[in-house]
């Protein structure tokens, strides 16, 4: 069934556990600061969520080696090809260092607006906090104004992980992708919405981003229009547990139970393929019993004056 071993922790582990340990000390803080009541009051429709994403992780932790046994021998070029390291030159290196950096900037400088305005948004944070306009026209970002602070969120944080990707390409791809979503989007996104947590705890039941807004009401950001809108379906606390899911992903020990049945599983396989490689070469009674017949009658030809008996 091939090999799975067990490998030591590794950095991305530890830093996976000080992430989510930071991010739970944070939820601890949280609700004890700001327990979530009234507006804030995760929705029926989250609860449900919360319920099928544990479920989805429990399932994963006990099926992941087998799985990615079978994927590694159905998709052998393909996982191979997510293994290699690539080696990229500087010319490609230096771009997606600058993109990694303005996106990181991007992201940070809306999502910074965005709690700090609280219910108000994002044009009283450039009144209350002169410096966030003086930072706005001097990066050039606004310039930008004619997309929404969501869109220009969004899209900056893409470019940022785009340029994570090919910065750690040189552990390999399928590597560069799994670092760049749980050791980086999941905590940026965890830490974000402990921010709006603090600063404005009802938006969590809100829509992630406005585009977003599945669910509830097409309210082109304005939370006012939407108080008799359903539940939104990607709501900030979504995100925040998604994110929280991601981080507990590169934990070591979630793969334990998957490991320890993967490794069952093919010592019962080999039993059994041991089992029938024997019994194959091991004769059966009726063949015995033919065989001794036929000596018995070669017997009797030899000595034809000798009694059978």
């Amino acid at each position: 069934m091939g090999d799975y071993r067990r490998r030591a922790p590794g950095k991305s582990s530890i830093l996976a556990l000080c992430l989510l340990s930071g991010v739970t000390l944070g939820i601890l803080a949280m609700l004890r600061i700001s327990p979530p009541t009234g507006l804030a009051t995760p929705t029926f429709t989250f609860v449900k969520e919360a319920q099928a994403s544990l479920l989805i992780v429990a399932s994963l932790a006990i099926v992941a080696a087998p799985l990615t046994a079978v994927v590694r021998q159905r998709l052998g070029r393909v996982s191979a090809t997510l293994e290699r390291p690539l080696h990229l030159s500087k010319f490609v290196r230096g771009p997606a260092a600058m993109a990694f950096a303005l996106g990181i900037f991007v992201f940070a400088f809306w999502a910074v607006a965005d709690v700090l305005g609280g219910y108000n948004g994002y044009n009283s944070s450039f009144v209350a906090h002169p410096y966030l306009q003086k930072v706005l026209f001097a990066s050039g970002l606004v310039y930008l104004r004619p997309l929404d602070a969501g869109t220009q969120a969004s899209i900056s944080i893409a470019m940022a992980i785009a340029g994570l990707v090919v910065l750690r390409s040189g552990r390999g791809l399928g590597q560069a992708i799994k670092d760049s979503f749980t050791l980086f989007a999941a905590p940026v996104a965890a830490i974000f919405e402990l921010a709006l947590w603090y600063f404005a705890p009802d938006d969590m039941t809100w829509h992630a981003i406005d585009a977003l807004w599945v669910g509830g009401t097409n309210d082109m950001g304005w939370r006012a229009l939407d108080v008799a809108g359903g539940a939104f379906i990607f709501s900030n606390w979504l995100v925040l547990m998604v994110a929280i899911l991601l981080i507990a992903s590169r934990l070591p020990f979630l793969g334990v139970p998957s490991q320890l049945l993967y490794r069952r599983v093919g010592e019962i396989a080999g039993r059994r393929k041991s089992f029938h490689r024997t019994a194959s070469h091991t004769p059966s009674s009726s063949t015995v019993a033919e065989g001794r017949e036929r000596l018995r009658e070669e017997r009797l030809n030899r000595h034809p004056t000798q009694s059978s008996g």
